[in-house]
């Protein structure tokens, strides 16, 4: 069974708003990337929130997904990434992979969570990763293995360390449209 943590604890402080709930195709970012995760029909989805917690969950409550609240996420991504592993390890015990998400690459869709499984155990590779602009990184899944590697990151490192430092344990998945993320008012008028 494969678990997808989608992180969306952020202060999005560069956006100015947040952007868990910028409005994306008749919902919103955070909404549209939970839709995914849930069509992809891989196993639980874990939603790690942090900031506006309130606002962000009345958002998407009424979703088939586990909300897990992440109190320190003004420490950085890793403790995102350790809160929805922690919910994995306590409630999905029998998870063998999971996927890590962030909740502003809009572009990204059910068929690309898919194949990170299937190149995954095709080649059989213990990560695989979404390869975009001359480097990898998220969507990316990781097999249990990997757990404690993950578990031990700081601050704002990400999965992407994790990526670099195994790098020829990782089958790659081309996803041209994942340099496209929703980081600056910039970004946001771009997509729109």
């Amino acid at each position: 069974m494969t678990c997808i943590i989608i992180l969306a604890a952020g202060a999005s402080t560069r956006l100015g708003r947040s952007k868990q709930t910028v409005p994306y195709k008749d919902s919103t970012l955070l909404k549209h990337t939970i839709k995914v995760a849930l069509d992809a029909a891989l196993g639980p989805v874990i939603v790690v929130i942090g900031v506006n917690e309130k606002e962000v969950t009345a958002d998407i409550e009424q979703e088939v997904i586990t909300i897990v609240l992440n109190k320190h996420y003004q420490e950085g991504i890793a403790s995102s990434i350790k809160t929805g592993i922690d919910e994995i390890l306590k409630h999905h015990s029998d998870c063998e992979n999971i996927i890590l998400m962030v909740c502003d690459q809009p572009h990204v869709n059910k068929d690309l969570l898919q194949s990170l499984v299937e190149i995954s155990h095709g080649h059989n590779k213990p990560i695989a990763a979404s390869a975009y602009k001359d480097t990898i990184g998220v969507p990316a899944l990781f097999q249990k293995s990997f757990f404690p590697d993950l578990l031990s990151l700081q601050g704002d490192e990400g999965g992407k360390k994790v990526l670099l430092k195994y790098r020829s344990s990782v089958a790659t998945v081309p996803f041209p449209s994942g340099e496209i993320d929703i980081d600056t008012p910039a970004d946001l008028d771009a997509l729109h």
